[in-house]
């Protein structure tokens, strides 16, 4: 147990918030909502709030949610109430999900809140034991829907964005693409889904879990190249067998050449 007012959490941490003195006692967890809130983590974060005891009613429940700023949904059920929140996505937030921003290569991600001095939220893995030399130009990480997806050498991490949680890997022997001033980025994400091109298969990741949901496999003799998703539609190009840069001898890309 600790004060809400001084708790040893940076902000958006929680993928998920509960409270065992509300469910026992109908103690409710600060004045308002405010402070949870400010601790539950946006696109999907939840709040569950239960309660026995039978000392809050369904008005008082919403009415503190109200107080904070955010409406909730209160269910009767197994003899006790339920206050119910998830939260969606930060207004104004940006997503980087292209090798150059979105689909439109203008390096912009359209996000309206950075403003001012920059902060740490977190840090932690995967840390830089599993990333290929930077001399190679590998592929940016992405950002989607409150996720990362960062390319290791031959791994792929799925991360919780607010909070640096590994949620999956993905490892793949021919998962190499380098030397992006003169080439396209094997990967682009989605709010759902992460597409990651290997060779002449185009694989559907679910962005949550790193699941395969779908391959699609591109003409024999063919690689996927370029590719980019938006409005729902995904597009591809493929090139020839085997053309691609993958900087496996040390090749530092950054004087021009293309050998």
């Amino acid at each position: 147990q600790g004060n809400l007012d001084n708790l040893p959490y940076g902000s958006y941490f929680a993928n998920l918030i509960t409270s065992g003195s509300m469910l026992t006692e109908g103690n409710l967890p600060g004045q308002d909502a405010t402070q949870l809130m400010d601790l539950l983590r946006p696109a999907g974060g939840v709040v569950m709030l239960g309660h026995m005891a039978g000392k809050l009613s369904e008005q008082s429940i919403q009415d503190w949610f109200r107080k904070g700023g955010t409406q909730c949904t209160v269910s009767d059920a197994n003899g006790g109430l339920w206050a119910h929140v998830k939260r969606g996505k930060l207004e104004g937030a940006g997503d980087w999900t292209h090798q150059y921003g979105l689909a439109d290569n203008t390096t912009n991600s359209r996000d309206d809140l950075v403003r001012g001095e920059m902060g740490i939220l977190w840090w932690g893995e995967p840390g830089p034991r599993p990333m290929p030399d930077r001399g190679g130009r590998n592929p940016a990480p992405l950002s989607a829907n409150g996720r990362m997806f960062v390319q290791g050498d031959r791994v792929l991490f799925g991360l919780d964005a607010y909070n640096g949680t590994v949620l999956w890997t993905f490892f793949s022997p021919e998962m190499r693409r380098s030397n992006m001033p003169r080439d396209g980025s094997n990967m682009v994400a989605t709010d759902d889904t992460l597409y990651i091109t290997i060779g002449g298969e185009c694989i559907a990741l679910d962005a949550q879990t790193g699941k395969r949901r779908v391959s699609v496999q591109a003409p024999q003799g063919r690689d996927v190249g370029w590719l980019s998703a938006n409005n729902k539609q995904l597009l591809t190009t493929t090139v020839k067998n085997g053309s691609g840069y993958k900087a496996d001898e040390g090749e530092w890309y950054n004087d021009g050449s293309v050998d």
